[in-house]
């Protein structure tokens, strides 16, 4: 009897406080340091550092779009785990907060204060202005 290909991944989405998401999906679509990489089942095994961004999940012919933070993705024997520093589904994000603190951080960016850590304000304000390109795709 021949072996039958696996429909599905096991996902699960971590960050420091909780899980976020576990669940089987069809697919799950990253934005990598190499740029955009799709996994679908029986991909080969990978690791890949992950960009402040959009992450993708396909569950049940439904795509669900989440803002994550900086972290890893490993995949092998269709298990897909997703280690991030944060992570937020577009249906949670606040997009009028979101713009707020873009607009903080863009004024702090802007007056260049002794003191500050800019490498932090910028990769913050990216972040903030992700957060609202994944929320404004709901």
């Amino acid at each position: 009897m021949a072996a039958t290909a696996s429909k599905t991944i096991k996902c699960e989405i971590v960050t420091p406080e909780k899980v976020v998401f576990t669940g089987e999906v069809e697919m799950l679509v990253a934005t990598t340091t190499m740029g955009e990489v799709g996994i679908l089942p029986l991909h080969i095994p990978l690791v890949t550092e992950l960009c402040v961004g959009e992450l993708r999940i396909k569950q049940n012919n439904n795509w669900i779009r989440m803002f994550i933070g900086r972290g890893f993705l490993k995949f092998s024997l269709d298990i897909a785990t997703v280690l991030v520093s944060e992570a937020e589904f577009a249906t949670d994000i606040d997009v009028v907060e979101s713009k707020q603190e873009a607009d903080r951080l863009a004024k702090a960016i802007e007056e260049k204060t002794d003191g500050i850590d800019f490498d932090k304000l910028q990769e913050e304000y990216q972040a903030a202005l992700a957060k609202i390109r994944v929320a404004s795709k709901k």
